[in-house]
Protein backbone atom coordinates (compact mmCIF):
# COMPACT_ATOMS: atom_id res chain seq x y z
CA UNK A 1 0.00 0.00 0.00
CA UNK A 2 2.94 2.30 0.57
CA UNK A 3 4.70 4.11 -2.27
CA UNK A 4 8.07 5.59 -1.35
CA UNK A 5 8.77 8.39 -3.80
CA UNK A 6 5.59 10.43 -3.43
CA UNK A 7 5.42 10.68 0.39
CA UNK A 8 9.12 11.46 0.77
CA UNK A 9 9.30 14.08 -1.95
CA UNK A 10 6.71 16.38 -0.41
CA UNK A 11 8.47 17.16 2.88
CA UNK A 12 11.33 19.21 1.42
CA UNK A 13 9.17 20.51 -1.40
CA UNK A 14 6.35 21.94 0.67
CA UNK A 15 8.55 23.16 3.50
CA UNK A 16 10.70 25.16 1.09
CA UNK A 17 7.69 26.67 -0.65
CA UNK A 18 7.37 29.51 1.87
CA UNK A 19 9.82 32.13 3.06
CA UNK A 20 9.64 31.19 6.71
CA UNK A 21 7.42 30.50 9.71
CA UNK A 22 4.93 33.23 10.48
CA UNK A 23 4.28 34.28 6.89
CA UNK A 24 0.99 36.03 6.20
CA UNK A 25 -1.02 33.80 3.83
CA UNK A 26 -3.14 36.82 2.79
CA UNK A 27 -0.28 39.20 2.00
CA UNK A 28 -0.29 38.59 -1.77
CA UNK A 29 -3.66 39.61 -3.17
CA UNK A 30 -5.24 38.22 -6.33
CA UNK A 31 -4.01 35.09 -8.07
CA UNK A 32 -0.84 33.31 -6.97
CA UNK A 33 0.47 29.82 -7.33
CA UNK A 34 3.18 27.42 -8.34
CA UNK A 35 3.72 24.84 -11.08
CA UNK A 36 6.43 22.22 -10.56
CA UNK A 37 7.90 19.59 -12.83
CA UNK A 38 10.08 17.07 -11.04
CA UNK A 39 11.53 13.65 -11.66
CA UNK A 40 12.12 11.21 -8.84
CA UNK A 41 14.02 7.97 -8.49
CA UNK A 42 13.46 5.75 -5.52
CA UNK A 43 14.15 2.28 -4.22
CA UNK A 44 12.40 0.53 -1.37
CA UNK A 45 11.39 -2.78 0.10
CA UNK A 46 7.93 -3.44 1.45
CA UNK A 47 5.71 -6.51 1.46
CA UNK A 48 2.73 -4.18 1.09
CA UNK A 49 3.96 -2.30 -2.00
CA UNK A 50 2.47 -3.73 -5.20
CA UNK A 51 5.75 -4.29 -7.06
CA UNK A 52 6.39 -8.02 -6.74
CA UNK A 53 3.25 -10.15 -7.08
CA UNK A 54 4.80 -13.31 -5.64
CA UNK A 55 6.10 -13.45 -2.10
CA UNK A 56 8.66 -16.25 -1.79
CA UNK A 57 10.33 -17.88 1.20
CA UNK A 58 8.96 -17.42 4.70
CA UNK A 59 5.90 -15.20 5.05
CA UNK A 60 7.37 -13.48 8.11
CA UNK A 61 10.39 -12.08 6.29
CA UNK A 62 11.34 -8.76 4.72
CA UNK A 63 10.62 -7.99 1.07
CA UNK A 64 13.15 -7.67 -1.74
CA UNK A 65 14.15 -4.20 -2.95
CA UNK A 66 12.32 -2.64 -5.91
CA UNK A 67 13.17 0.58 -7.77
CA UNK A 68 11.12 3.04 -9.79
CA UNK A 69 11.54 6.23 -11.79
CA UNK A 70 8.57 8.52 -12.09
CA UNK A 71 7.60 12.09 -13.01
CA UNK A 72 6.09 14.23 -10.26
CA UNK A 73 3.95 17.04 -11.69
CA UNK A 74 2.81 19.27 -8.83
CA UNK A 75 1.06 22.59 -8.55
CA UNK A 76 -1.20 24.90 -6.62
CA UNK A 77 -3.36 27.92 -7.35
CA UNK A 78 -4.96 30.36 -4.94
CA UNK A 79 -6.97 33.55 -5.15
CA UNK A 80 -6.83 35.98 -2.23
CA UNK A 81 -9.41 38.74 -1.82
CA UNK A 82 -8.95 40.87 1.26
CA UNK A 83 -8.89 38.60 4.28
CA UNK A 84 -10.25 35.55 2.43
CA UNK A 85 -8.82 33.08 -0.04
CA UNK A 86 -9.73 30.01 -2.04
CA UNK A 87 -7.08 27.48 -3.04
CA UNK A 88 -6.65 24.37 -5.11
CA UNK A 89 -3.64 22.18 -5.68
CA UNK A 90 -1.83 18.91 -5.35
CA UNK A 91 0.00 18.64 -2.08
CA UNK A 92 1.06 16.29 0.63
CA UNK A 93 -0.98 15.70 3.77
CA UNK A 94 0.21 13.26 6.40
CA UNK A 95 -3.13 11.43 6.33
CA UNK A 96 -3.81 11.48 2.57
CA UNK A 97 -0.72 11.20 0.35
CA UNK A 98 -0.61 12.86 -3.09
CA UNK A 99 -4.03 14.46 -2.80
CA UNK A 100 -5.85 17.20 -4.62
CA UNK A 101 -6.84 19.78 -2.02
CA UNK A 102 -9.77 22.17 -2.48
CA UNK A 103 -10.14 24.78 0.24
CA UNK A 104 -11.23 28.13 1.64
CA UNK A 105 -9.50 30.26 4.24
CA UNK A 106 -10.20 33.44 6.14
CA UNK A 107 -8.30 35.65 8.53
CA UNK A 108 -9.16 36.03 12.21
CA UNK A 109 -8.04 38.43 14.90
CA UNK A 110 -4.42 38.34 16.13
CA UNK A 111 -3.22 37.54 12.57
CA UNK A 112 -4.65 34.03 12.92
CA UNK A 113 -6.37 32.18 10.09
CA UNK A 114 -8.64 29.19 9.52
CA UNK A 115 -8.23 26.98 6.43
CA UNK A 116 -10.92 24.41 5.59
CA UNK A 117 -10.36 21.93 2.75
CA UNK A 118 -11.35 18.65 1.15
CA UNK A 119 -8.68 16.10 0.18
CA UNK A 120 -9.23 13.78 -2.75
CA UNK A 121 -6.62 11.34 -4.11
CA UNK A 122 -5.10 12.19 -7.48
CA UNK A 123 -5.26 8.49 -8.35
CA UNK A 124 -6.36 5.54 -6.27
CA UNK A 125 -3.61 3.77 -4.38
CA UNK A 126 -2.93 0.09 -4.80
CA UNK A 127 -2.74 -2.77 -2.32
CA UNK A 128 -2.80 -6.54 -2.34
CA UNK A 129 -6.29 -7.94 -1.92
CA UNK A 130 -4.63 -10.55 0.33
CA UNK A 131 -1.03 -9.62 1.22
CA UNK A 132 -0.43 -12.83 3.22
CA UNK A 133 -0.14 -15.30 0.33
CA UNK A 134 3.18 -17.11 -0.29
CA UNK A 135 4.46 -18.67 -3.53
CA UNK A 136 1.34 -17.65 -5.41
CA UNK A 137 0.44 -14.56 -7.40
CA UNK A 138 -1.30 -11.90 -5.35
CA UNK A 139 -4.05 -9.76 -6.90
CA UNK A 140 -3.99 -5.97 -6.76
CA UNK A 141 -6.93 -3.89 -5.60
CA UNK A 142 -7.61 -0.16 -5.40
CA UNK A 143 -7.31 1.84 -2.18
CA UNK A 144 -9.15 5.15 -1.86
CA UNK A 145 -8.41 7.58 0.97
CA UNK A 146 -10.32 10.86 1.25
CA UNK A 147 -10.43 13.43 3.99
CA UNK A 148 -11.53 16.76 5.40
CA UNK A 149 -8.93 19.12 6.81
CA UNK A 150 -9.03 22.05 9.22
CA UNK A 151 -5.96 24.23 9.84
CA UNK A 152 -5.72 26.90 12.52
CA UNK A 153 -2.68 28.99 11.61
CA UNK A 154 -0.92 31.18 14.19
CA UNK A 155 -3.37 29.97 16.81
CA UNK A 156 -4.38 32.76 19.22
CA UNK A 157 -1.53 34.83 17.79
CA UNK A 158 1.15 32.78 19.56
CA UNK A 159 2.81 31.32 16.44
CA UNK A 160 1.42 27.79 16.85
CA UNK A 161 -0.23 25.99 13.91
CA UNK A 162 -2.84 23.27 14.45
CA UNK A 163 -3.73 20.78 11.70
CA UNK A 164 -6.67 18.37 11.97
CA UNK A 165 -7.73 15.82 9.33
CA UNK A 166 -10.54 13.30 9.39
CA UNK A 167 -10.01 10.66 6.70
CA UNK A 168 -11.58 7.46 5.43
CA UNK A 169 -9.90 4.52 3.69
CA UNK A 170 -11.70 1.97 1.51
CA UNK A 171 -10.22 -1.22 0.06
CA UNK A 172 -12.16 -2.16 -3.07
CA UNK A 173 -11.57 -5.92 -2.78
CA UNK A 174 -10.66 -6.68 0.83
CA UNK A 175 -9.62 -10.33 1.06
CA UNK A 176 -6.92 -10.32 3.75
CA UNK A 177 -6.33 -13.71 5.36
CA UNK A 178 -8.35 -15.60 2.75
CA UNK A 179 -6.62 -18.86 3.71
CA UNK A 180 -7.48 -18.42 7.41
CA UNK A 181 -10.71 -18.72 9.39
CA UNK A 182 -13.53 -16.20 9.02
CA UNK A 183 -12.85 -14.85 12.53
CA UNK A 184 -9.22 -14.21 11.55
CA UNK A 185 -10.29 -12.50 8.34
CA UNK A 186 -12.57 -10.13 10.26
CA UNK A 187 -9.61 -9.04 12.43
CA UNK A 188 -7.58 -8.21 9.30
CA UNK A 189 -10.08 -5.95 7.52
CA UNK A 190 -8.39 -2.67 6.53
CA UNK A 191 -11.37 -0.42 5.72
CA UNK A 192 -11.84 2.29 8.30
CA UNK A 193 -11.55 5.92 9.31
CA UNK A 194 -8.99 7.93 11.19
CA UNK A 195 -8.12 11.24 12.78
CA UNK A 196 -4.77 12.93 12.28
CA UNK A 197 -3.92 15.95 14.44
CA UNK A 198 -0.67 17.90 14.72
CA UNK A 199 0.81 20.99 16.33
CA UNK A 200 3.80 22.81 14.86
CA UNK A 201 5.63 26.09 15.23
CA UNK A 202 8.60 28.01 13.88
CA UNK A 203 11.35 29.18 16.20
CA UNK A 204 13.73 31.77 14.70
CA UNK A 205 17.34 31.02 15.59
CA UNK A 206 18.44 34.03 13.53
CA UNK A 207 17.00 36.21 10.76
CA UNK A 208 17.73 33.45 8.25
CA UNK A 209 17.53 30.21 10.27
CA UNK A 210 14.41 28.59 11.66
CA UNK A 211 13.83 25.50 13.78
CA UNK A 212 10.39 23.98 13.18
CA UNK A 213 9.33 21.31 15.71
CA UNK A 214 6.05 19.40 15.49
CA UNK A 215 4.12 16.67 17.26
CA UNK A 216 1.25 14.54 15.97
CA UNK A 217 -1.21 11.79 16.78
CA UNK A 218 -2.80 9.52 14.18
CA UNK A 219 -5.61 7.26 15.36
CA UNK A 220 -7.01 4.81 12.81
CA UNK A 221 -10.08 2.69 13.55
CA UNK A 222 -10.26 -0.17 11.06
CA UNK A 223 -13.09 -2.65 10.64
CA UNK A 224 -10.55 -5.25 11.82
CA UNK A 225 -9.15 -4.66 15.31
CA UNK A 226 -5.74 -6.09 14.35
CA UNK A 227 -5.44 -3.27 11.75
CA UNK A 228 -6.52 -0.48 14.14
CA UNK A 229 -3.72 1.56 15.68
CA UNK A 230 -2.70 4.71 17.49
CA UNK A 231 0.44 6.51 16.39
CA UNK A 232 2.38 9.22 18.22
CA UNK A 233 5.20 11.11 16.57
CA UNK A 234 7.37 14.19 16.42
CA UNK A 235 9.35 16.04 13.80
CA UNK A 236 12.18 18.56 13.63
CA UNK A 237 12.89 20.68 10.56
CA UNK A 238 15.81 23.07 10.32
CA UNK A 239 15.62 25.65 7.53
CA UNK A 240 18.35 28.09 6.54
CA UNK A 241 18.06 30.81 3.88
CA UNK A 242 21.04 32.58 2.38
CA UNK A 243 20.34 34.95 -0.48
CA UNK A 244 18.50 33.07 -3.22
CA UNK A 245 19.25 29.69 -1.64
CA UNK A 246 17.34 27.64 0.96
CA UNK A 247 18.28 24.43 2.74
CA UNK A 248 15.97 22.23 4.77
CA UNK A 249 16.98 19.30 6.94
CA UNK A 250 14.10 17.27 8.32
CA UNK A 251 13.74 14.36 10.72
CA UNK A 252 10.58 12.58 11.84
CA UNK A 253 9.94 9.65 14.16
CA UNK A 254 6.73 7.93 15.21
CA UNK A 255 5.57 4.85 17.09
CA UNK A 256 2.45 2.87 16.16
CA UNK A 257 0.72 0.44 18.54
CA UNK A 258 -2.03 -1.82 17.19
CA UNK A 259 -5.15 -2.78 19.13
CA UNK A 260 -5.27 -6.57 18.79
CA UNK A 261 -2.98 -9.46 17.91
CA UNK A 262 -2.55 -10.19 14.22
CA UNK A 263 -3.91 -13.75 13.78
CA UNK A 264 -1.46 -14.50 10.95
CA UNK A 265 1.61 -13.92 13.15
CA UNK A 266 0.05 -14.32 16.62
CA UNK A 267 1.57 -11.01 17.70
CA UNK A 268 0.27 -7.51 18.28
CA UNK A 269 2.05 -5.25 15.81
CA UNK A 270 4.30 -2.47 17.08
CA UNK A 271 6.15 -0.21 14.64
CA UNK A 272 8.77 2.51 14.91
CA UNK A 273 8.87 4.77 11.84
CA UNK A 274 11.69 7.21 11.13
CA UNK A 275 12.60 9.39 8.17
CA UNK A 276 15.23 11.94 7.27
CA UNK A 277 15.24 14.33 4.31
CA UNK A 278 17.30 17.10 2.81
CA UNK A 279 15.93 19.73 0.45
CA UNK A 280 17.62 22.51 -1.52
CA UNK A 281 15.94 25.39 -3.34
CA UNK A 282 17.43 28.13 -5.53
CA UNK A 283 15.38 31.13 -6.58
CA UNK A 284 16.09 32.99 -9.80
CA UNK A 285 17.22 29.85 -11.63
CA UNK A 286 18.89 30.54 -15.00
CA UNK A 287 18.29 34.24 -14.48
CA UNK A 288 14.49 34.00 -14.31
CA UNK A 289 13.21 35.46 -11.05
CA UNK A 290 10.07 33.31 -10.95
CA UNK A 291 11.87 30.06 -11.74
CA UNK A 292 13.27 27.90 -8.94
CA UNK A 293 15.55 24.88 -8.91
CA UNK A 294 14.66 22.13 -6.45
CA UNK A 295 16.60 19.11 -5.25
CA UNK A 296 15.59 16.66 -2.57
CA UNK A 297 16.76 13.39 -1.06
CA UNK A 298 15.11 11.30 1.62
CA UNK A 299 15.18 8.00 3.44
CA UNK A 300 12.55 6.34 5.60
CA UNK A 301 12.38 3.12 7.59
CA UNK A 302 9.79 1.12 9.50
CA UNK A 303 11.11 -1.22 12.18
CA UNK A 304 8.39 -3.63 13.27
CA UNK A 305 8.31 -6.44 15.83
CA UNK A 306 6.83 -8.51 12.96
CA UNK A 307 9.44 -8.88 10.21
CA UNK A 308 6.76 -8.97 7.50
CA UNK A 309 6.03 -5.29 8.16
CA UNK A 310 9.65 -4.06 8.09
CA UNK A 311 10.09 -1.44 5.36
CA UNK A 312 12.75 0.93 4.09
CA UNK A 313 13.22 3.18 1.10
CA UNK A 314 15.07 6.16 -0.30
CA UNK A 315 14.38 8.71 -3.00
CA UNK A 316 16.18 11.38 -5.00
CA UNK A 317 14.25 14.09 -6.81
CA UNK A 318 15.18 17.10 -8.95
CA UNK A 319 13.16 19.61 -10.90
CA UNK A 320 12.05 23.18 -11.37
CA UNK A 321 9.13 25.26 -10.14
CA UNK A 322 7.53 28.36 -11.61
CA UNK A 323 6.18 30.62 -8.85
CA UNK A 324 3.75 33.45 -9.61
Amino acid sequence: MKQYIIPLVYLPLTSLAFAGPGDDPFEQQGFSGEISALIGYGSGKSNLATDNAIKTGSLNSEADSESQLMPLPLGELSYTFGTQKVFFGMGRNDAVDAALEFGYGFQLANSSALMISYLHPVIDGEAWADPYLVDTSREETDVTTKGYRLQYLNMLGIGLDADFTHYQTEIENENSGSSYSSSSQSLLERDGSGIYASLSTGLPLSQSTFLMPSIHINQFSADGDAMSYTQYGFGLNLMHKFGEHSLLLGYEQATSNYDKANPVFNQTQEDTISSISLGYNKEGFMGYQSLELRFMVGYDETDSNIDFYNESGYMIGVGTSYVF
